[in-house]
């Protein structure tokens, strides 16, 4: 009897860290719906790219927030992103030009300085995703001062899908032509 109580209790453990894990994804997935529709109703690629970036410091709370373009800055960007050519970036970041899915986890120094210039020597960990579409228009990338936050087996589910839909709205609206 008190073997099966154990096992019950285990169960009822682990039943509640699911409940967890569904209502935090649940918000998630709300934050991002969200997010979704803000960035379709932007008229330009600034206001892309300041609903972005409002959304992961504000709303999940995210410290260091990159977002790196490729091609010739647009004259209504300002200073929001970085700019530099696909031939630059492939010297500091080919693992995550190449890759189909984001890369996290502690980033190779280089990697983090490149994406986060003037704050890179308090990023300890990181996941950073391309932007594809017809070709890689950018690099999107969050960053974080606790080396363990951003891990290697973290899920990158939401981060992917902004990243997918940031792509076709560059693509969509032409921003980078």
């Amino acid at each position: 009897v008190s073997l099966i109580r154990g096992r019950n209790q285990k169960m009822r453990g682990q039943l509640d860290d699911l409940f967890i894990t569904a209502n935090d994804n649940q918000q998630l997935f709300e934050q991002t719906s969200r997010l979704v529709l803000d960035m379709l109703g932007t008229a330009d690629l600034r206001q892309l790219v300041e609903t972005v970036r409002r959304y992961f410091e504000r709303d999940l709370r995210v410290p260091f927030f990159s977002l790196t373009l490729f091609g010739k800055k647009p004259i209504d960007s300002d200073n929001l992103t970085k700019h530099t050519s696909v031939a630059e970036a492939n010297r500091y970041v080919s693992v995550i030009l190449k890759s189909q899915l984001p890369v996290s986890g502690a980033l190779q120094r280089r990697e983090i300085e490149f994406l986060f210039d003037r704050s890179s020597s308090v990023v300890h960990s990181a996941v950073a995703t391309p932007l594809r579409g017809e070709r890689v228009y950018g690099i999107m990338a969050l960053g974080s001062s606790d080396p363990h936050l951003y891990s290697e087996n973290i899920g990158t589910l939401f981060i992917k899908y902004i990243a997918e839909v940031i792509s076709r709205l560059i693509a969509l609206k032409r921003y980078l032509e």
